[in-house]
């Protein structure tokens, strides 16, 4: 058949318009899913299994094989606090393929926090600022001095506690450095958080533009992390005016602008997370992105994995947006937690996304959080699949943010499809045990798609049908006229005379 796409893609519009030469909607309604899988089944048999319109085939370097197998993840399990006792590998250690993707992700470019990036010439500067917090701490808003040297015997009792926490001794950092350290680093983010919180204005750091992003930005890298214990201890040990809120508030409110929708947290949020215990800040800040009132399917048992559609994460996961488009799928951007993916009707729910400069390393440490810890749910590397499957090119990116699902301050849309397919790079899946929470809603989209396209493929058939009837019917017209004619028009054996009369008999013979 010739120009295929052409057709399907004029299919695709008349169904998305809900008219049809062919076949009606209502027709195919009628028909259950199951009969309609049967069928397309068939029709793909007798058409020589033609796939489903991929609107971007022109750039496709070919058709991609993906065999079916569920990936979900396990969500029912709550991230725990880990500390890894002994020497390993340091779940605060970026893996080093992930690193090598995008290196300015994961490295602080204003302060350094914890041993990791100790000492880096180039974050020298906020040594002299985090000395003037510490002297600030010491002389507490209550009015009652506090002795350094006590702030210092506290975090010398939580040096080994703290060491086994990176899983790395960092024999080249002596025992009064490493102190020295942690207190100086955590004086600085406790008094950070509170300044944040009740008198930003009166401190320097906040009276530039770019200063707090850059900050808070540094504060939640997965390499830039101090214990809570730690920040706790000092927290504790410098109260401040009655009625402050915890650690845990002071440090989410600062950290909103970093959040993937830029809004504000709602106060249900913050108290539900206020005493709760987690082992660094990137933790409390990734607990903090997860609704909470999500219920999540268990876990399938081995023979349901073998039934589902799902297929393997990544690219083809779910079809891209310009194809969903053309499947009659119309796209919605909705303010809510930045997980929430739902499919209602025709109509796909994305959270909105605000794109800038902090986005890739927000998403990309807590991506490497995850991956670092099997005991942490894997939200976000499945958002990252998500994201990368459903924006392939620059026509992807204007679909989602002419629905607002993504409003970006990049320069250019190139930039955003880059970011996105990027972010699953080095990515790692264990097939057969990890489980996705929007595996409900990807089948859900990929079944949209299989009854759309087996739609389209009876409508074609049927098209073609009434075409070769149509031939057909011309083709009798044709030939009775002709017999008609030939009917009314009988050949005349004798030869005819030019006056139209009988011939003249021949005379008789002479004799």
């Amino acid at each position: 058949m010739e120009d295929v796409g052409e057709d399907f893609e004029t299919s695709n519009q008349q169904s998305n318009d809900g008219t049809s030469d062919a076949v009606g909607d209502d027709q195919l309604a009628a028909i259950g899913d199951d009969q309609l899988a049967a069928i397309g089944d068939q029709l793909a048999a007798g058409f020589g299994d033609e796939e489903y319109y991929n609107p971007n085939k022109d750039t496709q370097s070919g058709p991609t094989v993906v065999p079916e197998h569920a990936i979900q993840i396990n969500y029912n399990e709550r991230q725990k606090p880990i500390i890894i006792s002994g020497s390993g590998w340091s779940t605060l250690k970026v893996p080093p393929p992930i690193f090598k993707v995008d290196k300015e992700a994961y490295v602080p470019k204003i302060v350094s926090i914890g041993p990791f990036h100790h000492n880096e010439p180039s974050l020298r500067a906020m040594q002299t600022e985090k000395r003037r917090f510490l002297n600030r701490l010491v002389q507490n808003q209550t009015g009652q001095l506090i002795h350094e040297e006590s702030l210092k015997n506290a975090m010398r009792e939580l040096e080994e506690k703290t060491r086994k926490f990176y899983a790395n001794d960092f024999q080249t950092i002596e025992p009064d450095e490493f102190v020295q350290m942690m207190l100086l680093d955590g004086c600085f983010i406790v008094e950070l958080l509170r300044f944040y919180e009740k008198n930003r204005e009166g401190e320097p750091l906040f009276k530039t533009r770019w200063m707090q992003t850059n900050i808070s930005r540094d504060l939640i890298l997965l390499e830039n992390q101090l214990p809570m214990f730690v920040l706790q201890k000092i927290f504790e040990l410098t109260p401040s005016l009655m009625g402050e809120a915890t650690l845990n508030t002071l440090a989410l409110r600062f950290f909103e602008p970093l959040r993937p929708g830029k809004e504000k947290f709602e106060e249900g949020t913050l108290n539900k997370h206020a005493n709760s215990e987690y082992i660094h800040l990137l933790a409390l800040f990734h607990s903090s992105l997860i609704s909470g009132d999500k219920t999540y399917p268990q876990q399938p048992t081995k023979s349901e994995k073998e039934k589902t559609h799902l297929r393997l994460p990544g690219k083809g996961w779910v079809h891209n947006a310009k194809t969903l488009s053309y499947a009659g799928i119309k796209f919605q951007g909705k303010s809510s937690c930045i997980l929430d993916i739902q499919l209602t009707g025709k109509t796909l729910k994305i959270s909105t996304m605000v794109i800038d400069d902090s986005t890739s390393p927000v998403l990309r440490n807590l991506i490497a959080y995850e991956q670092n810890n099997c005991d942490v749910t894997p939200y976000f590397c499945c958002l990252a699949l998500f994201l990368d499957s459903i924006v392939d090119t620059v026509e992807d990116v204007k679909i989602l943010c002419n629905a607002e699902i993504i409003k970006h301050a990049m320069g250019r849309d190139e930039e955003v499809a880059n970011l996105f397919n990027r972010l699953t790079k080095e990515l790692v899946f264990d097939i057969n045990e990890e489980y996705c929470y929007m595996t409900k809603e990807i089948e859900n989209i990929n079944r949209h798609c299989r009854m759309h396209d087996i739609r389209v493929r009876i409508r074609r058939f049927l098209a073609r049908l009434n075409y070769k009837g149509s031939l057909n019917t011309i083709f009798y017209i044709l030939v009775t006229i002709i017999l008609s004619f030939i009917a009314s028009n009988p050949p005349n054996d004798s030869p005819s005379s030019t006056n139209g009369l009988s011939p003249t008999p021949p005379p008789p013979p002479s004799l």
